[in-house]
């Protein structure tokens, strides 16, 4: 009897410990559940970012642009060169490594008047130094494009201040016989020599150096060598 009441207290010790076991485990498992299902997602920034060659900032490599090079600008960078460009003359086109970066890609970051002056200064640049016009008003002297009014006629109208100027000599616009294209101009240039006058490669007006070093900035912006 005493035998029997001890196994039976036994099998009840046993029950009691593996229920209870049963029990922390389930309650631990559900508590497990409870807490991954209140765990916020983690948002991963998928963007991958690169280093521009100017200012050395992280910058997602959507907004980069590859130059011919290799190298990579942000849009800032590129609205600095574009404007550095427009100021220097002999900075003109924007570059990296000596290379023209791409003009369609610097009218997609560059303002509504800058765009306008890079097209018409990319337009002078790409015509032969020999080839240009410019305005013979002193005040004005900017560049006259070939597609401009009066072509036909034998001269061209200034855009900028609308004066007519003569599509042979570069001179106010005069009748066809009075044009100095050709024994006036050879004067002139003979003129020149004796004198040690210089001629500007670039919209071929006569320099006199008075002073000052040999390094010359024409009127125009051209800078060239007096010597």
């Amino acid at each position: 009897m005493l035998k029997s009441r001890s196994s039976i207290q036994k099998v009840l010790d046993y029950l009691e410990r593996v229920f209870v076991s049963k029990k922390v485990s389930g309650e631990e498992m559900g508590q497990s559940v409870t807490h991954k299902a209140n765990r916020k997602p983690i948002k991963s920034n998928t963007l991958t970012l690169h280093r521009c060659t100017g200012c050395f900032q992280n910058v997602p490599k959507s907004n980069l642009l590859t130059a011919p090079c290799a190298h990579q600008y942000c849009p800032s960078c590129l609205r600095r060169m574009s404007s550095t460009a427009l100021k220097n003359p002999d900075m003109f086109p924007a570059k990296c490594c000596f290379q023209e970066i791409p003009t369609k890609a610097l009218m997609k970051v560059m303002s509504s008047r800058n765009k306008q002056r890079y097209i018409v200064r990319w337009e002078e640049n790409n015509i032969p130094p020999l080839e240009r016009l410019y305005c013979p008003r002193e005040k004005c002297s900017r560049w006259i494009p070939p597609k401009s009014t009066g072509t036909r006629l034998g001269y061209r109208v200034c855009p900028h201040c609308r004066a007519k100027v003569c599509s042979k000599c570069g001179d106010f616009f005069h009748l066809g016989w009075s044009c100095s294209h050709d024994s006036e101009t050879k004067a002139m240039l003979q003129l020149a020599k004796e004198n040690n006058w210089q001629r500007c490669s670039n919209c071929l007006y006569l320099v006199e150096k008075v002073d000052g070093c040999n390094h010359i900035v024409c009127m125009c912006g051209h800078r060239f060598w007096y010597a």
